[in-house]
């Protein structure tokens, strides 16, 4: 047809017709086709989507999961990164941290008290016969001698059998601390240990406690600092300690070489297992033991996830129940509870094409993928009522079609449809794959295959069963029973009556009122404003309670250390490597050192700067030893301090080979020094204090050679170095996901204002989500992050259905919103409630990741259905481009063979000359 060009017509807007008619028209046309051919051949369709099916999820036999944190949240090209790579390769196995905090309702400095949990401390010892001796972290003491000192002396912390003790000789002790170190003997706790023990008095402890001068540990033969152990202190008007409410015990385990797939033995696991139990099965009246071992986050967190996880699996059956009852109608014939299972399947082959493909091209597998399916679900099941829908949309002169034609139209709206939603949604979490976080980077690539997967088994596989089942409907085969042909039936007058499209239709009448839309619209914008004001208040959060259930022991302990421990923060080691001549430069590490000993930000308990190595070294030379600068002759000395009254700082050095004492020590690769932060409050101020300190002595590098190495580095700065760009990210993946998501619907639905409606829509879902955020108590989190990035997806699909149906439909913008509503209504809703359901059972759950999952997805589904069934028609019949117009995007199919109804006539009886 030629349309002639009116006079003074706007150039842009012919050009967008033009392109329009041309590219959305072979669009429909394609799947028009499209559909036809599916119609001819579903088996061949069905068969190809299986074998490619096998193929693609064949690499699930790959996945594997990866549980290290520094390469899942840390960007790869950030100093920490590159520090922790540094430090895994050089430093000594990495310690495992357990610890048990003792409470009294009134004194813990009772010798009774101690009494008790001198017994604890040994039931310890004798786990499966000596297994903390094994799994502990060693060190050099000063408090025995006698006996080899095995191992290596590469960073292990240990010697070879050739040094022989000695009055040069020693022992390694296992490292741990505590008030009961007071009463240890050579090394260990032995019988003379139980004997002073049992004689304590209440007044001889107090004694023993404020002995400044004799406060030695047994253990180690180093001077403790006491306080350090002792919570709620109590001093009289001296300085003596009177009392404390609580003390605690610390012990460092360590990994070995025959390790498991995450670098524990099992015997290592046992005996964590047997702390944990030992200190929570404690009894004493007035006192309580709160327990943490390195294993307790992964197994409390494991197990509370675990039962939500279960519950989450109830939703996705509920889920397809409802499907099995909405997708047809209540009757033996015409419902479709077979094919819906079909479609579930179609989803189930989705997930495994896309794990098994991202298997095969190495992308990392975490645990935070285990909710794609519930996405992959959502998804899935709305494509499906999509196209379900646009069959039974057909009018009565498409009814008249052949089979193939019917299906062929159907295809050309429903394929389009869920077309712009796919890719919109693939180009949103591919945009996210883009991310500086590895783990969001996987978890969005995994999505967008799962995506694409999803969407073509849908125009396969479940297209493929949908015309088959619609050939048994239309020869009048039961729904359950398929070989099953009933010669006499009629449906049933209820089964006909669709009341959500009844409801629909008042819904749309009410809605194109000027009155209804005028309060929708200033409903909306009081809502948005709300929203938009908590989103500002939203801040980035983390806090490892909030993944710990109440009730559970590991939340008693963080409890417990918050309460009478409150200036314990995260401890790690300033690491000062690969100098060219460190044992020269000690002036210079003694001035480093100073200033951590005066750097207010730290806890000076854990720091004892001042009585590390290169003071304790310098001391001793002074002492002992002429004066040299020739590193020969102070390696040498190096040899001989570490093998005397130097022996506990063994540990805190690294060599770049194996010391051995009848030789000059190698050249040092690493000195460490230990410390503590002061507990801060929030995460903005964790950030701030922890990147003044790595700045600090991070400017220390170009004192001790060009390629040395200076920075402070511990494990839990991974979770700050996340924090501080979780935000920035989400913001970066959002808005250029927006983008794509501009440029996917001005391409697939044909029209600028269109294109600009359906994203300022998305744009405000996740304000008002955000909002509603701050003010159901939640931040932004990893956990957060994912999910909202996720909510970005499920919102486009709720849109971008109705702005596609009403640039097909003709007429005004009141008439066309009307009929997409009817239409195009329903689908929409069933989609989002669907996905209502299948977490609806986790309001009730109990972990965090899930009450967090719960409530940022009910948020979702909430103002995604509002915004694309009430709001966003209200827009388009108001400002809503021109048609496309069905007549120019379809050609007209003439009817080639005439099909009545399966059943025609008063009697409802099958028609015998229908074909299809």
């Amino acid at each position: 047809m030629v349309v002639a060009k009116k006079k003074g017509a706007n150039p842009c807007k012919s050009i967008g017709s033009k392109f329009q008619s041309i590219f959305i028209g072979g669009l429909e046309k394609g799947f028009q086709k499209y559909g036809e051919a599916v119609s001819r051949w579903p088996v061949a369709f069905i068969i190809g989507s299986i074998v490619i099916c096998a193929i693609c999820s064949s690499g699930i036999m790959l996945l594997e999961e990866n549980t290290n944190g520094n390469e899942l949240w840390v960007p790869q090209d950030s100093d920490f990164k590159e520090n922790g790579d540094f430090v895994a390769a050089s430093s000594p196995p990495r310690p495992r941290f357990h610890s048990t905090i003792f409470v009294a309702d009134q004194n813990i400095l009772q010798a009774k008290t101690i009494q008790e949990m001198f017994k604890w401390r040994l039931e310890i010892q004798q786990v499966n016969n000596g297994a903390w001796e094994r799994a502990c972290m060693r060190v050099p003491s000063l408090s025995c001698s006698g006996g080899a000192l095995a191992g290596g002396g590469t960073g292990g912390g240990a010697w070879p059998q050739s040094c022989q003790s000695s009055a040069q000789g020693g022992c390694q002790v296992c490292i741990e601390g505590g008030i009961l170190e007071l009463w240890a003997n050579n090394g260990s706790y032995d019988a003379t240990s139980q004997a002073s023990i049992d004689a304590l008095t209440d007044a001889s402890l107090l004694a023993k406690i404020n002995d400044q001068a004799n406060l030695v540990s047994g253990i180690t033969g180093q001077k403790m600092s006491i306080e350090q152990f002792l919570g709620g202190l109590e001093k009289d008007g001296t300085g003596q300690i009177t009392a404390a409410r609580a003390t605690k015990f610390n012990f460092v385990g360590r990994l070995h070489e025959d390790a498991l797939a995450e670098n524990e033995t099992q015997a290592d696991l046992d005996f964590e297992t047997r702390f944990i139990e030992i200190g929570n099965n404690f009894t004493l009246a007035g006192v309580t033991a709160y327990v943490n071992a390195a294993r307790s986050f992964g197994d409390v967190l494991g197990g509370s996830i675990g039962g939500d996880v279960n519950m989450l699996a109830l939703g996705y059956l509920i889920v397809i129940l409802y499907v099995m009852a909405m997708l047809g109608k209540f009757n033996s014939v015409e419902q479709r509870a077979l094919l819906s299972l079909t479609g579930i399947m179609a989803v189930g082959m989705g997930i495994g094409s896309a794990y098994g493909f991202c298997s095969y091209v190495g992308l990392d597998y975490t645990g935070l993928h285990s909710i794609l399916p519930f996405l992959l679900l959502g998804i899935g099941i709305d494509d499906m009522f999509v196209i379900v829908q646009s069959f039974d949309n057909l009018k009565d002169g498409e009814l008249a079609l052949a089979l193939a034609q019917r299906f062929g139209l159907c295809m050309s709206h429903a394929g389009v449809a869920i077309t712009i939603t796919s890719v919109t949604d693939l180009l949103a979490f591919g945009i996210g794959g883009t991310t500086v976080l590895p783990a969001l980077m996987s978890f969005c690539l995994f999505a967008a295959m799962g995506i694409l997967f999803v969407f073509g088994y849908m125009i396969t596989f479940f297209l493929g069963w949908f015309v088959l089942d619609q050939r048994r409907l239309e020869d009048v085969r039961d729904g359950f029973i398929c070989c099953w042909k009933k010669s006499d039936w009629s449906p049933n007058k209820c089964s006909q009556t669709s009341l959500m499209t009844i409801g629909f239709k008042k819904f749309a009448d009410t809605l194109i009122r000027l009155w209804a839309k005028i309060v929708i619209f200033i409903l909306t914008l009081v809502i948005f404003g709300i929203s938009l004001y908590f989103v500002f208040q939203l801040e980035t959060s983390f806090e490892s309670t909030d993944f710990i259930n109440e009730g559970t022991y590991l939340r008693g302990f963080i409890e417990a250390s918050a309460e009478h421990f409150p200036n314990s923060g995260i401890s790690g080691n300033i690491f000062i490597g690969d100098s060219e001549n460190i044992l020269n430069n000690l002036d210079e590490v003694q001035a480093l050192m100073t200033q951590v000993s005066e750097d207010e930000s730290l806890n000076q308990f854990a720091t004892r700067a001042l009585d590390s190595f290169p003071f304790a070294f310098k001391k001793w030379m002074d002492a002992n030893k002429p004066a040299s600068t020739n590193n020969a002759i102070l390696r040498t000395y190096l040899t001989e301090f570490l093998h005397t009254s130097g022996r506990p700082f063994r540990n805190n050095i690294i060599f770049k080979g194996e010391l051995v004492c009848t030789d000059p020590a190698p050249p040092i690769k690493i000195i460490t020094l230990g410390f503590t932060h002061k507990a801060y409050e929030g995460v903005n101020e964790h950030i701030d204090k922890i990147n003044a300190f790595e700045d600090s002595i991070k400017k220390w590098s170009d004192k001790f050679g060009a390629n040395a190495r200076v920075f402070a580095y511990s494990a839990l700065y991974a979770n700050y170095v996340t924090m501080e760009i979780i935000s920035e990210e989400l913001l970066r993946n959002i808005g250029l996901a927006l983008l794509c998501v501009f440029i996917a619907t001005l391409i697939l639905i044909g029209d600028l204002l269109a294109s600009i409606i359906v994203v300022i829509t998305v744009v405000m879902v996740l304000v008002d989500v955000s909002g509603f955020m701050y003010l159901w108590g939640l931040s932004v989190d990893t956990v957060a992050a994912v999910l909202l990035t996720i909510a970005m997806g499920l919102s486009v699909d709720y849109s971008a259905h109705i702005a596609h149906s009403f640039m097909v439909n003709s007429g005004s913008r009141n008439d066309r919103i009307h009929e997409t509503l009817v239409e195009m209504g329903p689908a929409v809703l069933n989609g989002g409630f669907s996905t209502f359901l299948a977490f609806a059972l986790l309001m009730t759950a109990q972990s965090y990741v899930f009450q967090t999952f719960f409530k940022i997805f009910f948020l979702v589904v909430v103002f995604g259905v509002f915004h694309g069934l009430v709001f966003l028609p209200v827009v388009l019949s108001l400002i809503g481009p021109g048609t496309i117009g069905k007549e120019n995007s379809i050609s007209p199919v003439t009817p080639i063979t005439r099909v009545a109804s399966a059943w025609e006539g008063k009697g409802g009886k099958p028609n015998p000359q229908g074909k299809f």
